[in-house]
């Protein structure tokens, strides 16, 4: 039986100023990456029964991925000094993209080139794939709303998107910038 997909909107507080000061942050080339960010991509801090950071074993290839594909506005950050960086490592149909920061601007552009990725991820896999992947959208006043994902590969576009931009413009003050950034894709 195929996955029910779950989507649930909530306040956050875990925005961009909570994770510049966590204490696995303290290398000045990461810290500087992570002031300029505005799209992060921050750890776990429990799993399991592991203490944090921890990131999914699937970040590697979604950093690399963005990396390589996002318009020259998003500046990526990974939020952890490397020598604290640890992975989860999980295996089957699970896609657990990981847990994003990102400016209500980025948002849009953001979403659009992670249902990119899961759907190169899913023309290339047989079978059904499950996608885990939280965002939390940073308004200009510091305000963040969380979106968490848990469903089908196949149904991500069509069912995050949508929401996730309704989201983000709401929150963004400035969402002409958000049209011109969508526009250089």
């Amino acid at each position: 039986m195929p996955k029910i997909p779950e989507i649930t909107i909530s306040g956050e507080t875990k925005t961009f100023q909570y994770w510049k000061t966590q204490p696995y942050i303290t290398d000045k080339a990461v810290k500087d990456a992570v002031d300029r960010a505005n799209v992060l991509i921050v750890p776990r801090e429990k799993m399991h029964n592991a203490d944090g950071p921890i990131f999914s074993s699937d970040v590697p290839s979604v950093l690399e991925y963005l990396e390589s594909t996002a318009p020259k506005e998003l500046r990526i950050a990974v939020a952890v000094d490397e020598d604290k960086y640890r992975e989860a490592v999980l295996h089957g149909l699970l896609l657990i993209l990981g847990t994003f920061v990102v400016t209500a601007i980025a948002a849009p552009i953001v979403a659009q080139l992670i249902a990119n990725y899961i759907q190169k991820r899913i023309d290339n896999s047989k079978g059904n794939n499950t996608v885990r992947f939280s965002i939390t959208v940073v308004a200009p006043d510091g305000s963040g709303k969380r979106l968490e994902y848990d469903g089908p590969a196949e149904q991500f576009r069509d069912l995050v998107i949508p929401r996730l931009n309704d989201v983000a413009g709401k929150m963004d003050e400035a969402g002409k910038h958000s049209e011109k950034l969508k526009s250089d894709l």
